[in-house]
Order: C-alpha cells, then structure tokens, then sequence
C-alpha cells in the first residue's frame, strides 16, 4: 500500500463491511481476509506511531468500535472484537452514518474494507469531508489482492511486501519482521451453495 498518502494527523479510522451480499460463493473467505487485514493494519499501525479506530456494524442494529493508542494498548480489544465480527446483510456501511461522529472523520486517513456495501453501490460520498484523505478497498478486487496477502509458515516471504501499510516509514527501524496477519478464527456459519 505503499501508494497511499500518509495521514498528516496520524490518526486512521479503520471501517469493515460485514454486509455480505452480493459476494458469491466465497463470500466468507473474504469477510476472514478483510477481518485479518483490518487486524494486521490496526497493528502495525499502532506500531508506527498512529492512533486507529475501526469500526464495524453488527446486528441488530448497533456499531462496534475501537480505538488503538499509539503505545498500543487496546489492540488486544481489538483483535477480539474482529475475531466475534459477524455478518450483517440487512445493513451498509452507509448506516454506520448514524452512528458515527462527523468529527471523527475530519484530519484523518478513513481506510474503507468493503464486501457487499461496496458490491451494492451503498453511498459513501458521507465519509469524505475534505480535510481528510479517503480509500475505499474493494476486498474482492485485484488492488486488495496486490496489497495483502496472508503469509503461510514455511514460505518465503516476497521482499516487495514487506511494508503493506499505508506508505508510513518504519519510525522504530528496529522490527525485522514483517506484520503477520491477525489470528481470526473460522467462521461458524457455512457458505451453502445456490
């Protein structure tokens, strides 16, 4: 993700679709890749000096969110919270509108992991407010795919991926080892064929 403007407050609000229509048979690999994703930048990040928020909708109707201190400290929450996301097809990321502040998006960088939002062409024009920098990542796409992929134990690593996030330099200079992503564990519910 090396393409990406480093956010000039430091400050990241991380959002994940958990609306899952329109995605296909592999609909909940994606949903697991994007929750390992959002825990591998949320991590590094932190890391990196950078304050992160994420965000998800989950049913009935409520917003589960997060925030990451720069020293780290609820990253474990964090992970947690990725780690019990569930599905939520009645909702897009535009119903997370009601229940964010506006001003948490103002001077930040708003990472966007969408699934079926994004495939349903649910509006988003809401999150931009033109003092912050917006990217909206489709998971499915060939962009997701070139910026993150999960290493497996036991092969090499590609040296072009060693810095996945977001175009900040490595402040501490002194972690050799590339972020991992975040451990989710499988889904519950199955994908049924149609």
């Amino acid at each position: 993700m090396k393409e990406f403007e480093e956010p000039q407050a430091k400050r990241v609000l991380l959002l994940v679709d958990t609306n899952l229509r329109l995605m296909g048979a592999q609909r909940f690999a994606a949903f697991e890749l994007a929750l390992s994703f959002a825990g591998t930048v949320a991590r590094d990040l932190a890391r990196r000096g950078c304050e992160v928020e994420c965000a998800g909708l989950q049913p009935p109707d409520r917003a589960l969110r997060v925030m990451v201190s720069r020293e780290r400290r609820n990253l474990d929450a964090l992970l947690e919270m990725l780690a019990g996301f569930r599905r939520d097809d009645r909702h897009t990321l535009s119903d997370l509108a009601d229940h964010l502040d506006r001003r948490n998006l103002h001077r930040a960088y708003v990472l966007v992991l969408g699934l079926g939002s994004v495939r349903a062409r649910a509006p988003l024009g809401w999150l931009q407010t033109g003092d912050n920098v917006l990217k909206i990542i489709d998971v499915r796409s060939e962009e997701f795919r070139r910026v993150f992929h999960r290493h497996v134990p036991g092969t090499p690593h590609d040296a072009g991926d060693e810095d996945l996030l977001l175009g900040l330099g490595d402040e501490d200079g002194d972690d050799e080892t590339p972020p991992q992503p975040a451990p989710v564990p499988p889904q519950t519910e199955m994908a049924t064929s149609a």
